[in-house]
């Protein structure tokens, strides 16, 4: 007997294109089309929506927690032009939506307005992530209309965010070794690496052995997906000679693995370099822009960094280090 065969044996009431799932605390929560378009778990409501997209009405009327767990389930592993998104924008995306499902509850997609927006930015504490959550709601949003489950204008549009400050931090030499010295093997590696090639923690541990080739270590930003390949001479030839003879337990393809050679997750990284740095106040990440801020050509810096435009180098290259001038001399006397 067919799924839709057991169904209708436990509730053959249900109107077409209706399911219905158990629940572990009992009764049923229902569902609409193949899209599993959540209807609640009160039967009554659930076919009074099911009436209004049987009819082609509009169903902006859903809860905003429904949509987004909807988003959760389906999309929010793809990001633009299909790519995947990455299990870091995940986990960050998660926790935007625990913030979002707080603040509006039980809301009805039609109930949100511009000024909610707003109020969300202007209430809560943590101002920047405020901005990454409306971002989150911004995409929910645009992905709910491209479904037709809503045809509202997206709320979060045309709303100023709420003002950031640039990272200024610059991190010395003599900080670099305070901390590469409390380090253990693999985060020295992965400090090494990002110094010399400019690139960011996640680039950094997605690095394999296969990436060295006749020569040249290749590099691709996660971001952008360009490409780059460095010369592997001087001190890079020196770290990746190092950090291919270390003995492991198990070999390893990636570059930057741990003792029994298992590859570095993002929060593994974070973990080590939390340890190592103690009270130092600066963290993995400004190690790109000290790595920018070092390199005096600046079209070397940028093509390094692989940044699209000279300008966005030289915006981290000024902001972290500054012009250099001599000081007053004394004695000497102006007209």
């Amino acid at each position: 007997m067919n799924n839709m065969g057991r169904r209708k044996e436990v509730n053959p009431d249900l109107p077409p294109r209706m399911t219905a799932r158990p629940r572990r605390s009992g009764g049923f929560n229902y569902y609409y089309g193949q899209d599993k378009i959540p209807l609640g778990a009160d039967l009554n409501r659930a076919k009074i929506k099911w009436a209004e997209l049987e009819t082609g009405g509009s169903v902006s009327n859903q809860r905003y927690i429904d949509v987004a767990d909807r988003w959760e389930r389906e999309a929010i592993h793809i990001g633009r032009r299909r790519k995947t998104r990455s299990p870091k924008t995940q986990k960050e995306f998660r926790a935007g939506l625990k913030e979002l499902r707080a603040a509006f509850k039980d809301a009805l997609l039609e109930q949100i307005q511009p000024f909610h927006v707003r109020q969300y930015l202007d209430n809560r504490t943590a101002k920047v992530s405020a901005n990454r959550e409306i971002a989150v709601l911004s995409i929910i949003w645009n992905w709910a209309r491209g479904k037709g489950i809503t045809d509202k204008a997206n709320p979060c549009v045309g709303i100023e965010k709420n003002p950031e400050s640039a990272r200024t931090r610059y991190v010395t030499t003599e900080e670099f070794n305070d901390v590469w010295e409390k380090a253990c093997p693999e985060l020295r590696d992965a400090m090494d690496l990002a110094l010399l090639t400019s690139q960011s923690p996640s680039d950094i541990l997605r690095l394999t052995r296969q990436d060295i080739r006749d020569g040249t270590l290749w590099m691709r930003r996660g971001k952008t997906h360009k490409k780059l390949g460095l010369r592997i001479e001087g001190k890079l030839k020196e770290v990746l000679e190092r950090i291919l003879a270390r003995p492991r337990t198990i070999s390893s393809v990636y570059l930057i693995a741990d003792k029994h050679g298992q590859p570095l997750t993002i929060y593994q990284l974070d973990g080590r370099f939390q340890k190592a740095r103690g009270s130092a106040d600066w963290q993995f990440r400004d190690l790109r822009a000290k790595a920018v801020s070092d390199e005096p050509d600046l079209r070397t810096a940028s093509q390094r960094a692989m940044h699209a435009d000279e300008k966005i180098t030289a915006a981290v290259y000024r902001r972290v280090r500054g012009e250099v001038i001599a000081p007053l001399k004394l004695g000497t006397e102006t007209s």
